[in-house]
């Protein structure tokens, strides 16, 4: 038996060797394994001060240094280093299984009898016979065994264990650090005679190294003390003195072998938190933790779950079986508080830290897999072949996930070497080449241009870019996938603003972006920021610019503090935000609209500070600048178009309001001019490609309009014109809704009068959108769309082109007043009349809704949608509730009303959770929301008297 379980062990040890030295270089070095080799390169008095440290004690990068003095720096070399421990790491999970095994099934002891001489013991004494039991013999070697071989055969092939081996990192010395401190403690802990300090010495030795070697190792440690403390509590009374001092002693010897690093560990630990990053739930924390400790990972989740299931299986199974025998808890409880224990306080300070991943918490994996040893003996047990059935199970699951590290490129480190080739191959010594990150491209760099990491503080970018830039042709921006050195985009932006973007390649794991540079490169963020000051939702805008480009390919410095924007090139925006206390961390949108209103450009970006936070977590009154490019659609005609800034909260999108009560606040005007060469017309954004010619004119194609429309309602069309020649006389569109007759038209110049068509350049593109009011008699049906093209002067038909269908829908109409349980007059603008309203309940809770009909007649027909507001108000009249809606539920809006038609406008009033109880009064009333300027309200008299109505009926919100 001792031989078969000798060789057994011998095989699981060159497995382990062979799993972990197999494409052991295959992959490039990474950031965390090229940091590791920088700092350890260093001389080793400056190794513990070093500030890459971040949150690492030194002695893996001691031990690193002077592993790479002997052994060189190349991928296999360093990363042997890691193989080591984790293959020393098997026969001593072997160790902890058998002790712990034999530990658990030892039969207690009993009092002696009488007739049985006493024996001695080492170091003086009497020892206690102990009868033979049943397990005892050839039975109870294999239990002791089963436990051992499958937590040793786990430390080989876990395919977690296997990929930590393989990186120049610490975690396999602290696995391997623990280990030999659990087995100190283990054998502490069960040590009859008590007599030797051996077991003292490597639990406080090896665990001093745990802790020096990786901080997270203190969770582990922490989980120890419950069962010191069980250990002191379980002794009998005249021993307990004597177990508490040394368990205050070993902690002690702990504690003065970590004294030194205490102040740098300080230091590391205290001020470290990311608040951006977000906390999984504990249900998800553990499902990651089980995952990745049981199949690594790498291994897709899907494809996992029937393995997972299938060892979840096996292991509660396993230990229930193993509990049935007498005294076995003390194993599975030993061992279910030092993996449940460490998890439970580190889920504690990742709540506050914010910062995840399986591998920091992985220092619970050998107890991990001591549990599922015993489990595999608990099926043995029962019978032999389940337990070797479960034991083939456990190996077969590992070798997909196996797989999947060694083999699936999804699961590989980014492709440093195909960069760095890729920039040595293509930039010169006249380029440029700057990182995002410091590393690892320095470990694998050896192009001819000049590369350097560019650390980005947005108030300083710009000056560092001009310092860098000159002299070069090209600058290469290399990108790294996880960074955050510059969450503002502040180097693209500036990039974009004065140079040329010529290409972007990708790689794994990187984006390369290079632009040509200016002759003379200059970069500023803005010339001038002019003082702003409003404030929406605890967030003020304090002060803002705005700009353009030059119309050559890069810009220069007086061009780009223009405000003129060719039409194929960007406008930009520079925002200095200050935040009282944001709710949500919200979103800025800078808007680029026509004269029409229409968006023609705009970008999103989440506030941001100068310390790479989103605005939840911005101190009280901090401030920070955050650039923007607004790039108009291809086409934009000539002219002043507007920009302005919206405030959002992504996860509702709902826009907060600026004082005033607008949701856009204006920031200037630029002026768009014909670019130097027309956009080429396969990259239009067009839904459907004509090449009509009409005119002068093609119609290269158009924006179908969503349907299907009311009677009334705006039908958005947006076409392309290319100029065939130069030049051309002025025309007009005609849009035409026909069916047996012509049923609605509308006349106008291309791009809202703004460009006629005598101005444009043969080959320009113009894009032309058309706000097609339909008249409020159109009858339901379908309608063919016609556009013509009429010579201006002479009314001259110059071709006409059908685009497709529309559809309208009509609804029922009614001109007369019903019974109304509240009657009133109110008069708005002299185009609408309030008759009165209905209010079924005039009751209602916090979070509930209030049901309110109200019956409108139009007095005439309308040119403007205008849009209902119903408040609810409390005593202060604080809004306490709102629906603001086009009549009907957004189908009848007020131009497609007939003169004298009677409208009941039924809403849904909700009541804010936090209202308080008592009386809330419901006002009503109409607005333009192109401009949030409200009808206003006439009185009997016809003199003015507002523009809201506050209902007479109040409303009682009860608790």
């Amino acid at each position: 038996m001792k031989t078969r379980m000798l060789l057994i062990l011998f095989l699981l040890l060159w497995a382990a060797l062979a799993l972990r030295v197999f494409r052991l270089d295959a992959q490039n070095i990474w950031w965390d394994e090229a940091r590791n080799i920088d700092v350890a390169g260093r001389p080793l008095s400056a190794i513990a001060l070093a500030g890459e440290l971040d949150i690492h004690p030194p002695i893996y990068f001691y031990l690193l240094h002077g592993w790479m003095g002997l052994a060189g720096t190349r991928e296999f070399a360093v990363r042997f280093l890691s193989v080591m421990p984790g293959v020393l790491l098997v026969p001593l999970c072997y160790q902890l299984g058998r002790r712990i095994a034999r530990h658990s099934d030892s039969p207690p002891p009993r009092v002696r009898d009488a007739a049985q001489p006493n024996l001695p013991l080492r170091g003086g004494g009497v020892q206690v016979p102990l009868p033979l039991r049943e397990g005892s013999g050839k039975g109870r070697t294999q239990a002791i065994q089963w436990p051992a071989l499958v937590a040793a055969g786990a430390a080989a092939l876990a395919p977690f264990l296997v990929a930590e081996a393989q990186e120049t990192r610490m975690y396999t010395w602290t696995y391997l650090w623990l280990a030999a401190a659990g087995y100190g403690l283990l054998r502490l802990l069960v040590n009859r005679s008590g007599t030797s300090p051996l077991p003292f010495v490597v639990y406080a030795v090896f665990s001093a190294l745990a802790l020096l070697t990786h901080y997270s190792a203190v969770f582990v440690i922490a989980a120890w003390q419950l069962l010191f403390a069980a250990w002191v509590l379980a002794a009998p009374v005249r021993e307990r003195r004597q177990r508490l001092l040394k368990w205050l002693g070993s902690n002690l010897a702990i504690a003065l072998l970590f004294a030194p690093q205490i102040p740098r560990a300080l230091q590391q630990i205290a001020p470290y938190r990311n608040p951006t990053l977000t906390v999984p739930s504990l249900s998800e924390y553990l499902s990651l933790c089980w995952r990745a400790f049981s199949l690594g990972e790498h291994y897709a989740a899907n494809q996992a779950a029937l393995w997972l299931w299938g060892l979840a299986f096996i292991i509660i199974g396993g230990l229930l079986l193993w509990l049935r025998r007498e005294r076995q808890g003390r194993a599975v409880a030993t061992l279910a508080l030092c993996l449940l224990v460490p998890l439970a306080l580190y889920y504690v300070v990742l709540v506050d830290r914010a910062a995840f991943a399986p591998r920091y918490i992985s220092f619970v994996t050998p107890a991990f897999y001591l549990l599922v040893g015993l489990a595999v003996a608990g099926w043995a047990r029962l019978r032999r072949g389940l337990g070797i059935g479960a034991a083939i199970f456990l190996l077969v699951a590992v070798i997909p996930a196996q797989y999947s590290d060694y083999l699936n490129p999804a699961s590989f480190s980014e492709d440093t070497t195909g960069l760095t080739t890729w920039l040595a191959e293509t930039a010169g010594p006249e380029d440029l080449v700057l990182f995002d990150v410091p590393y690892p491209w320095r470990y694998y760099y050896r192009g001819a241009a000049p590369a350097e990491y560019l650390f980005v503080d947005i108030n300083t970018v710009a000056d560092r870019l001009t310092g860098l830039a000159q002299g070069r042709e090209r600058l290469f921006w290399v990108r790294w996938f996880k960074s955050d050195t510059d969450p503002r985009e502040s180097v693209p932006w500036l990039l974009a603003k004065y140079g040329h973007r010529e290409g972007e390649q990708t790689f794994r794991g990187y984006r390369v972006t290079w632009y040509q540079l200016p002759r003379e490169p200059r970069f500023e963020l803005a010339p001038l920021l002019e003082p702003v000051g409003v404030t929406a939702g605890g967030v003020t805008l304090a002060a803002s610019a705005v700009g353009g480009r030059g119309p050559q390919a890069t810009s220069t410095f007086a061009e780009a503090r223009g405000k003129v924007v060719p039409a194929d090139k960007a406008a930009w925006a520079v925002l200095r935000w200050r935040v009282e206390g944001a709710a949500a961390d919200y979103k800025a949108s800078v808007i680029l609209r026509d004269v029409q209103g229409h968006v023609v450009g705009q970008e999103d970006r989440y506030l941001v500070s100068d310390r790479h936070l989103r605005a939840r977590f911005w101190s009280a009154d901090e401030e920070a600048t955050n650039v923007y490019t607004v790039w108009p659609l291809s086409g934009s005609p000539p002219g002043q178009y507007r920009l302005s800034v919206a405030l959002y909260d992504p996860q509702t999108l709902q826009r907060l309001r600026w004082q005033g009560g607008l949701d856009e606040h204006p920031l200037g005007e630029v002026e768009i001019v014909r670019p130097l060469t027309p956009p080429d017309t396969a990259t239009l954004p067009m839904q459907h490609r004509l090449s009509a010619r009409l005119g002068g004119l093609t119609l290269l194609g158009y924006d179908e309009p969503a349907g299907p429309f009311a009677p009334g309602a705006t039908l958005p069309l947006r076409l392309y014109w290319q100029a065939a020649r130069a030049p051309l006389p002025a025309y007009t569109v005609r849009l035409a809704l026909r069916a047996d007759k012509t049923w609605s038209e509308e006349m106008s110049q291309p791009a809202a009068d703004t460009y006629p068509t005598d101005r444009w350049a043969a080959g320009e593109v113009v894009r032309d959108d058309h706000d097609w009011r339909l008249g409020p008699d159109v009858p339901p049906g379908e309608y063919r769309v016609v556009v013509a093209l009429i010579e201006t002067a002479s009314g001259q038909l110059a071709g006409e082109v059908e685009l497709g269908t529309a559809r309208i829908e009509g609804r029922a109409r009614s001109f007369d007043v019903p019974t109304l349980a509240y009657p009133l007059v109110a008069d708005f603008g002299g185009l609408i009349e309030l008759l009165g309203y209905d209010l079924p309940t005039t009751t209602a809770r916090p979070g509930a809704s209030i049901p309110l009909t109200l019956t409108w007649r139009a007095k005439t027909t309308m040119d403007v949608s205008y849009t209902v507001f119903v408040h609810l108000l409390d005593a202060n009249e604080v809004v306490r509730g709102q629906q603001d809606s086009i009549p009907l539920g957004n189908i009848a809006p007020t131009t497609g009303w007939l003169a004298g038609e009677v409208l009941a406008d039924a809403y849904l009033l909700p009541v804010s959770p936090t209202a308080l109880p008592g009386l809330y009064t419901v006002e009503i009333g109409f607005y333009d929301a192109a401009t949030n300027s409200r009808l206003p309200l006439h009185g009997a008299d016809g003199n003015p008297a507002g523009d809201r109505v506050l209902l007479d009926t109040r409303v009682r919100v009860e608790p």
